[in-house]
């Protein structure tokens, strides 16, 4: 399956079988560009929008299951946990937020903020995934902190 998403913030569902390409799905946007996306766990897709939303599409029924005001500024990366059903966001608005999500639900887990730096790069830490690297804007260090849970 291959994922898609425009400056109007539709979210597209494609799948290339036998050489041609084919759209499944497409989620209407709501006027604000789609910058980010990650499959969590083959279960859902993660999606970071220039409003500061979060918007978590079941993979299965390829709806909208949960938007989330995440960030008060355009969300800038998100990557999803290797084997837990967690993610993180960071945003421009210099937060880096972790989330837990369960069937349809979202709960942040924690929300850390780096004052006057402007996250735009987050990893789970493949060694340690209860770490997470966080890069900033003009900065060309790589900061790690430590996620709670």
């Amino acid at each position: 399956r291959l994922y898609a998403g425009d400056a109007n913030g539709s979210i597209y569902v494609y799948q290339y079988e036998n050489s041609k390409l084919s759209r499944l799905a497409k989620l209407i946007g709501r006027g604000f560009p789609c910058n980010n996306m990650k499959v969590l766990l083959d279960k859902a897709l993660i999606c970071g929008f220039d409003n500061g939303e979060l918007q978590i599409v079941d993979l299965k029924t390829q709806r909208a299951v949960a938007t989330i005001s995440a960030h008060c500024s355009p969300v800038s990366a998100i990557c999803t946990h290797p084997s837990q059903p967690h993610f993180v966001s960071a945003g421009e608005d210099t937060f880096v937020n972790v989330w837990a999500y369960d069937e349809g639900k979202v709960s942040v887990k924690q929300s850390v903020s780096l004052q006057k730096k402007m996250a735009v790069g987050v990893a789970f830490v493949k060694d340690n995934p209860k770490n997470i690297s966080v890069t900033y804007y003009d900065d060309p260090n790589i900061y790690t902190l430590a996620a709670d849970g």
